[in-house]
């Protein structure tokens, strides 16, 4: 009788989580964004200065706003960091089973401004992409993950209210 209610329930809880994943879109699904409270410009000198107190690096920041102004293009504002924790990747590249995941590397995030002026920020769900791996690579994007999370969890905080004594 256990065996038939644990059956029951795990197709029940399957089904419920299928209908959930049909529901969503791939973009819904793949792609994670967080609106930020801060201004453009704001929320990437945040990320940046987060990024390495977090003990990351940011070996590159491309505004694609800007080239595309080079080309004739006005867009809205659009910058893409690459952040790097060698760590990370030094689990990655030392083994050749897991060389086939590098086009994911480094952890890209985006910060964007949309046309109603609200910035996002948007990242690949490494995590569970990582998954679709074997499990080393699942493990070190899945920490991955959850530290760049953590890096955008901090870097979009609210400044603290300032007491004013009067």
């Amino acid at each position: 009788m256990k065996t038939i209610l644990s059956a029951v329930a795990g197709f029940i809880l399957g089904a419920v989580v299928l209908a959930a994943v049909a529901g969503m879109s791939a973009d819904q699904f793949m792609i994670q964004q967080t609106v930020s409270p801060l201004a453009f410009e704001d929320t990437v000198e945040s990320i940046k200065t987060t990024v390495t107190e977090k003990g990351w690096q940011l070996p590159k920041i491309y505004r694609l706003d800007q080239t595309m102004q080079k080309h004739g293009y006005t867009v809205n504002k659009v910058a893409v960091l690459e952040l790097c924790h060698p760590e990370h990747a030094y689990k990655i590249l030392r083994n050749d089973d897991s060389l086939m995941v590098t086009p994911f590397m480094p952890c890209r995030i985006s910060v964007y401004q949309r046309d109603d002026g609200s910035v996002v920020i948007a990242r690949m769900n490494s995590g569970l992409m990582g998954n679709l791996f074997h499990r080393d690579i699942a493990k070190v994007m899945g920490l991955a993950t959850s530290q760049v999370e953590g890096i955008i969890a901090a870097a979009t905080l609210p400044a603290p209210a300032i007491a004013c004594n009067e």
